[in-house]
């Protein structure tokens, strides 16, 4: 497994230089991972764990989980692989989502909300990000992704945990990048987090739902937390306020059956 640590210079190239880095959820194989000619072209262990790690199609976040880098970091060196011919895009479209595929973001203020919410129907999978926030100063940053599939739907759902570095912009446009909407689960506890979230989502144009109550069992949101919901966060007339139970498989699937409704009903005002 690669330090946590690798490597800070490809976190930059995201975020200081402008790259575009494919998306997460995007299929990636190798096509040279063995042999002489890639042992000499691509001499760096670190890399060449990235290129022996796809031999068979995976997504970039995935890649990064198995071989225990930031997924920021791994994408720049997958596009480094690319451009020199030892990894492609999986043929799945112009950045590699399979069809039937969508991304969606979870938005929790801590890491065990955002775990629950995507171990109720999925396996979490940790991700670590570094991130240069001063000179010779960096913050690690945690989060959880996952996939499921929403059975009569034919969608399989990319579940991406949100940043937890409220006010490091270019991470959250990183995350929202190719995503279809946002979950949002709200806190009473932790005001500012659910503020960046919505946010995030009115400056990208993002369909949302924003879960208001999220304890064992609930089903029905309640007076209280829908006030709450429209008057302190200011949420948006039409935007779905919903309960969740969220260590729950069918309170959970249908959190997300209502953000994909609720993307399909925006996009389809849009272009009637």
């Amino acid at each position: 497994m690669l330090s946590p640590d690798f490597p800070l210079d490809a976190t930059e190239m995201t975020w200081r230089w402008g790259a575009r880095p494919l998306l997460a959820h995007a299929v990636v194989v190798a096509t040279h991972a063995d042999g002489p000619a890639a042992e000499v072209a691509v001499p760096d262990p670190c890399t060449r764990a990235i290129l022996k790690g796809a031999v068979a199609p995976v997504t970039v976040a995935e890649l990064a989980a198995r071989v225990g880098a930031p997924v920021s970091a791994v994408r720049c060196v997958v596009q480094r692989l690319i451009s020199a011919g030892f990894m492609r895009v999986d043929s799945h479209g112009d950045e590699g989502i399979a069809s039937g595929t969508v991304k969606v973001v979870v938005a929790a203020a801590t890491l065990e909300t955002e775990r629950s919410f995507i171990a109720a129907v999925g396996e979490p999978i940790p991700m670590r990000v570094r991130i240069p926030v001063a000179p010779r100063e960096t913050a690690t940053i945690e989060s959880f992704f996952g996939r499921t599939i929403i059975r009569g739907e034919g969608l399989s759902i990319f579940m991406a945990g949100s940043p937890k570095h409220w006010n490091f912009r270019p991470l959250w446009d990183d995350e929202i990048r190719g995503a279809l909407g946002m979950v949002i689960l709200a806190d009473p506890r932790f005001p500012d987090a659910a503020e960046v979230a919505l946010a995030s989502c009115h400056q990208h144009g993002l369909p949302h739902v924003l879960v208001a109550e999220h304890g064992p069992g609930l089903r029905v949101v309640t007076s209280a937390a829908r006030h709450w919901a429209r008057y302190a966060l200011q949420i948006t007339p039409g935007t779905p306020v919903l309960a969740c139970d969220v260590r729950d498989h069918d309170s959970v699937t249908g959190v997300l059956r209502a953000l994909v409704g609720h993307a399909r009903t925006l996009t389809s005002e849009a272009t009637s």
